[in-house]
């Protein structure tokens, strides 16, 4: 697989992972967004692991490792943004939710794809509140990414994909993950953060030959991710050879 397929194939996981339709769990208050809101919450920040707000936006450049950890090359660009917030009800209870869009650089400027991923942030972190694209959409209450979060903590999550075939959503596993570190810090041109990271192992097994990739997210509070680095398994020592790095280079987080 080239590496601008492998690194917008892992993006998407992560902007996919884990939605499923569970309208059974409890409410979790988040004083920062009241559900009888009005227009004002368009100006409101929902602090967390990932800041959200509207208009708030991620630009990244992406890397081809070596197995020294040096840079081999570039790849494609590629962006996250909150477009918009809207309410959703999961059985009884009334939710705010923040609308995110993943696009990518090419000749032309930033192509952003069609689907939309739901997110909010709750006391114990961000979660994944479901998606619309094309014929499809969910509504979902399913923990992403823990916050506060112990080193040492890890949580299983249900990976949930959208079927272009069938049309819809349908769930394929559960992806675990893991905190390895809560107080590295990772280097940007933008400064040096302070970072959560969160470890998780994506297997493809999907083509000739299976895939497997050890993702490590850093998270800086209130930034949200700051970096991302991607290993394989060597298959005979399971030692990680370097692949990709992500690193956050624009954000108007916080201005």
């Amino acid at each position: 697989m080239k590496s601008n397929d492998i690194t917008k194939y892992i993006t998407s996981f992560i902007i996919i992972i884990i939605i499923i339709l569970i309208f059974s769990q409890g409410s979790c208050s988040n004083p920062v967004e009241p559900v009888n809101n009005n227009d004002t919450v368009k100006a409101e920040v929902s602090n967390g692991i990932l800041p959200l707000k509207v208009g708030y936006y991620w630009k990244y450049k992406n890397y081809n490792l070596r197995e020294d950890s040096s840079i081999a090359g570039e790849g494609i660009d590629d962006e996250y943004k909150i477009t918009k917030y809207s309410k959703i009800t999961l059985g009884d209870t009334n939710y705010v939710v923040f609308h995110s869009i993943y696009g990518y650089l090419d000749s032309t400027g930033y192509i952003f794809d069609s689907d939309e991923w739901y997110l909010k942030n709750f006391h114990d972190g961000l979660y994944l509140m479901g998606g619309n694209y094309e014929a499809d959409s969910i509504y979902a209450k399913l923990i992403w990414y823990k916050y506060p979060v112990k080193k040492g903590e890890s949580w299983q999550s249900p990976h949930l994909v959208y079927n272009l075939i069938q049309n819809k959503y349908l769930i394929e596993d559960t992806v675990s993950y893991t905190c390895i570190d809560t107080s590295a810090i990772f280097n940007t041109p933008l400064g040096n953060f302070k970072c959560v990271v969160y470890y998780h192992r994506w297997v493809d097994n999907e083509g000739d030959a299976m895939s497997i990739w050890d993702i490590y997210d850093y998270y800086s509070y209130n930034m949200g991710l700051v970096g991302e680095l991607t290993y394989e398994p060597d298959p005979t020592t399971q030692k990680d050879i370097p692949l990709y790095k992500k690193v956050l280079t624009q954000t108007n987080v916080n201005n």
